[in-house]
């Protein structure tokens, strides 16, 4: 259960990671002259949170999402992502408790049998 967990970790980085390889590129196919700016004005770990909001938010709203991050202060958009983020992760939990207590309540006496 643990290394699963851990393997989980490990993809979402890796997703992560995707994200902010394919963000660059669709940054600059966004047609917003504001988004230009926002890559000019903002540092790597700033850049980092808007790539961290489209996996967030999803690939699909990219340029609604650049229009939300044009008319808000970073701090804004800081915080509403931390609050995605968190929210993710306590449905994830929230799913790690539901299979550790089906699993707790599953009789594995016939496991051993074979």
């Amino acid at each position: 259960m643990t290394q699963r967990i851990i393997i989980e970790t490990l993809q979402e980085n890796i997703q992560l990671t995707q994200a902010i390889h394919y963000l660059n590129h669709a940054i600059e196919e966004i047609q917003f002259e504001s988004c230009k700016s926002i890559r000019q004005r903002w540092t790597i770990s700033e850049i980092s949170l808007f790539d961290i909001a489209v996996q967030l938010f999803g690939d699909n709203n990219i340029e609604k999402l650049a229009q939300v991050i044009v008319s808000k202060s970073k701090s804004q958009i800081y915080f509403r992502i931390k609050y995605l983020n968190n929210k993710r992760i306590k449905q994830q939990n929230t799913q790690i408790n539901n299979m550790q207590n089906l699993f707790s309540q599953m009789d594995l006496s016939q496991c051993a049998e074979k």
